[in-house]
């Protein structure tokens, strides 16, 4: 069958004939033209959006307590440091970006 109007392999489930040029038998070889009616194509959803990988709820760098990786600084509970987030004993395990290391 030749077509036009849609790509290949498109659902056409929905279609119905409207016209034709030739009815009955007829014999192998001989050409029969139809029109079809289909419904029009549904639109395809788009993929939802990826949702943001989570921030973790304890910086990776410390031990002991939790730090919270979207704070702009801490320092040691009990000390002179100005925070504003205050931490507790910690024991750096990686990178030290809030300073904590005991000197």
């Amino acid at each position: 069958m030749q077509g036009r109007g849609g790509p290949a392999g498109a659902d056409r489930s929905g279609c119905r004939v409207v016209r034709q040029s030739e009815r009955g038998e007829r014999e192998l070889g001989t050409t029969v033209t139809i029109a079809v009616r289909c419904p029009a194509p549904r639109p395809v959803a788009a993929p939802p959006e990826p949702e943001p990988a989570p921030v973790p709820a304890c910086d990776p760098n410390y031990e002991g307590d939790c730090l919270n990786p979207a704070s702009s600084d801490y320092d040691c509970a009990g000390g002179s440091g100005d925070g504003p987030d205050y931490a507790g004993p910690v024991t750096v395990v990686g990178h030290d970006r809030f300073d904590l290391r005991f000197r």
